[in-house]
């Protein structure tokens, strides 16, 4: 994830607008916090309870990626957004079924990361093709 990740970040930032960086960097805060997380607590991510501090970390990402939604005109960051939404209400999910099985908690959790980055890079390539046609000269029919 990470290699993707540093991936789709430099191509946004090489050529997106200020909400596809935005995003990426929202996306980058999220598993620097994470790594840091992990480091410093020493837990390997075992998702038999609730993750109280993973549940901090997806609604202040959700909060950013809101506000991001409401100033940006593009269509993608409400997607963004609703992905993070599934990861975030994971939680509640988790503490209301107590006998759901660790590696289902996991996936809800970590899986909307991957369709993120795919917004991202999809949100990044549609701004450079719009960038592209406003760009090239229109070819005039000269009668």
């Amino acid at each position: 994830a990470i290699s993707l990740l540093t991936l789709v970040t430099a191509y946004a930032v090489r050529r997106g607008g200020k909400p596809e960086r935005t995003a990426a960097m929202i996306l980058v805060s999220i598993q620097v916090i994470d790594q840091l997380y992990h480091a410093i607590s020493g837990e390997p991510g075992i998702y038999h309870n609730v993750d109280v501090v993973h549940a901090a970390i997806d609604i202040v990402a959700l909060a950013a990626i809101f506000w991001l939604a409401l100033r940006a005109d593009r269509f993608w960051t409400l997607w963004l957004g609703a992905l993070q939404l599934i990861a975030t209400l994971s939680h509640v999910l988790r503490a209301l079924e107590v006998e759901m099985y660790p590696i289902v908690y996991a996936i809800i959790i970590r899986g909307p990361f991957w369709g993120q980055m795919f917004l991202v890079a999809l949100g990044t390539w549609l701004y450079a093709r719009r960038r592209r046609r406003v760009a090239e000269p229109t070819i005039s029919r000269q009668s």
